[in-house]
């Protein structure tokens, strides 16, 4: 894979800083193994393709060993990669990649993933502002509203509405929202600083726009995505109406049992 896996996947080094890469408030595992991930089933690394040893991943990302041999596991554990004493570390047949379950992590979701080429912005104008839209300050008459088709494997993934703040709309490029996901952006290209986002995810038949969106019978089910991202000030930048073929979703949830979470 010379020159290198990172010029394959992102250009040539010296024009990419390592602080484009990978943002500081993500676990760096997490990032790489998303990044592996990403390229292995866009198809970038090919299947069979053998994956530069632990140390070399490490400089070419700027990451410890530690942190390739914690993305390499989690790879390997969705049957992404192989792993052969003496040999090294493989892609997985196309064969074992089409027998692995769509699995999509929701930090993935929300924070990282890349969409593939195909994804489609199919509306992208300020509008009124809905009156049922919970959320935004009352006093906003009108907000910039996106809709987008994302597409995964060649086929329509997941299809929906984003209402976004108006004076932050404007630092958005087309391209990166083709690209990456709303909170992505708004976090790593525009620079805010985030508090919390409000999550549900629920099940439900889809409108006749939304079963022609992603190719699916009528009166299949989707999975609902309902979000409401804040900033430090406590300001509303985007509440995001989304909809997923529920035969290629599933939320996949790691609980730290020596510091849980509080349960409501």
């Amino acid at each position: 894979m010379s020159p290198g896996l990172l010029q394959k996947v992102h250009g040539p080094q010296s024009a990419l800083p390592m602080s484009h890469l990978f943002s500081d408030k993500v676990s760096l595992t997490f990032q790489l193994a998303q990044l592996l991930r990403n390229r292995i089933k866009q198809g970038v690394l090919a299947p069979g393709a053998r994956i530069p040893p632990e140390v070399k991943l490490a400089e070419d990302f700027g990451v410890s060993v530690i942190t390739v041999q914690r993305a390499l596991k989690d790879l390997e554990s969705d049957g992404l990669i192989t792993r052969h004493r003496g040999r090294g570390t493989f892609v997985a047949e196309r064969s074992a990649l089409a027998a692995t379950p769509v699995e999509r992590e929701v930090l993935a979701v929300m924070f990282q993933d890349e969409f593939d080429p195909g994804t489609e912005i199919l509306s992208w104008a300020l509008v009124d502002r809905p009156t049922t839209l919970a959320g935004f300050d009352p006093s906003i008459t009108s907000v910039k509203l996106l809709r987008r088709r994302v597409h995964r494997g060649g086929k329509p993934w997941s299809y929906g509405s984003i209402y976004v703040l108006p004076e932050v709309s404007k630092g958005l490029k087309t391209a990166d929202i083709k690209r990456f996901p709303m909170f992505r952006l708004m976090r790593d290209k525009l620079g805010l600083e985030l508090k919390d986002v409000d999550l549900s995810f629920f099940a439900e038949v889809p409108t006749p726009e939304t079963s022609r969106a992603l190719g699916i019978d009528p009166v299949a089910p989707v999975m609902a995505f309902r979000g409401v991202l804040r900033d430090v000030e406590d300001r509303v930048l985007t509440v995001l109406e989304l909809y997923y073929r529920a035969d290629l979703f599933a939320v996949k949830l790691h609980l730290d049992l020596k510091n849980p979470m509080p349960l409501p």
